[in-house]
């Protein structure tokens, strides 16, 4: 039969799917099936044609899977191979989504103890799937069952996209919750990728970046910079998040203590027609000399405000928090010099900024014992 026929590879160990010459399926478990949960599967696709014959490899050894523990049920090496012939369940759904006034597609990756990610896209055709729905109707809202971040092609095609994790075996009726009962309004703890990262090259052992290869050797830390620089633009920004409200945000205010403390301190006004929450994230961008990243999320405070209303927000920064670690000395020092805080709803939506100025570094503070702490 013509057309996408998708491959699972369950297996205690390492496997790799080749189908016609090329690698479809391939990952790493130390348990094919975790105790009586469900399998923790690799798979992949492959566009075949009716009557061509074409050759399937399955590659696979147990040198990583665990020992068998009958009492348990688990361990052992064990391989199983599963296939799929096409069929019309995208078409379905994408006609079903048609005729409703909202669509909603859950995705969900294949997330276990004794395994690694080895991709961060969707597996299997999720990906098609959600864009077969959104190109039917534009009102359609993803919600991400994974336990980590995932490449998002269809980003701009869909709606909304709620982040739920992993809630466990209640999630089809919990989820339910913050969009119908309670106003959805939470930023993801990191950026979300556009696309894949660059990595290292294992196999020359060397960093890839702009074309260019640095070996790695052994003996002293070395500063990697090109991955740095070659880094992708994230998808979605730290601390983005969409919220049923407009905010418009006040000038904000410094106010240094005498203890070195920093409060920071603006006005949030809700400008839309309903009451929502919105979060209010600190920024800070230190001097040069401490050799930080050029902006450091140093804290955030969630307010909620009706239709029209305004509110003090005050986010505080103590001494502390303004350290850099100076590898010099090997000891935590703030450095003197002029200090930028940045408030917004993003790392990338700033709506105000305030500076001030730190006259003397501070003296470096006495390294922490840790031999007395209880492991």
């Amino acid at each position: 039969m013509d057309g996408l026929h998708r491959f699972t590879v369950v297996a205690a160990g390492i496997s790799r799917l080749v189908v016609d010459g090329v690698v479809v399926a391939a990952g790493e478990r130390e348990f094919g099936q975790l105790f009586d949960g469900p399998a923790l599967p690799v798979s992949g696709e492959a566009d075949l044609r009716a009557g061509r014959p074409v050759s399937i490899v399955l590659d696979y050894s147990s040198t990583t899977a665990w020992p068998p523990f009958p009492e348990l049920g688990v361990g052992g090496g064990n391989v199983q191979l599963g296939w799929q012939p096409p069929d019309t369940r995208i078409q379905e759904a994408a006609q079903l989504a048609a005729d409703c006034d909202v669509a909603v597609v859950f995705a969900s990756t294949a997330v276990g103890e004794g395994m690694d990610r080895s991709s961060l896209a969707l597996p299997g055709d999720q990906d098609r799937l959600i864009a077969a729905v959104a190109a039917a109707n534009p009102r359609t809202v993803v919600v991400l069952n994974t336990g980590g971040p995932v490449l998002m092609p269809w980003l701009e095609q869909v709606g909304a996209v709620l982040q739920h994790g992993t809630p466990g075996s209640s999630s089809a009726r919990r989820w339910r919750r913050p969009v119908r009962r309670r106003r959805p309004g939470g930023p993801p703890p990191g950026h979300l990728p556009g696309h894949p990262r660059p990595r290292p090259d294992h196999r020359s052992g060397a960093l890839a970046g702009r074309g260019r290869r640095r070996p790695l050797r052994r003996g002293r830390p070395r500063r990697l910079p090109l991955v740095r620089r070659a880094r992708p633009a994230a998808a979605v920004p730290l601390g983005h998040g969409l919220s049923y409200g407009e905010y418009r945000y006040g000038q904000p205010r410094i106010e240094q203590e005498e203890t070195g403390a920093v409060a920071v301190s603006l006005e949030v006004t809700n400008v839309s027609r309903r009451a929502g929450a919105e979060v209010v994230q600190l920024y800070l961008a230190a001097p040069a000399a401490a050799r930080q990243p050029p902006r450091r999320l140093m804290g955030f405070a969630k307010v909620q405000l009706d239709p029209g209303a305004t509110t003090e927000v005050c986010l505080r920064l103590a001494r502390d928090d303004l350290a850099a670690f100076d590898e010099a000395p090997g000891t935590w020092v703030v450095h003197q010099g002029t200090y930028e805080v940045l408030v917004g709803r993003s790392s990338r939506d700033l709506r105000g900024t305030a500076r001030f100025e730190v006259s003397a570094s501070r003296p470096p503070r006495p390294p922490v014992d840790n031999s007395t702490v209880d492991e």
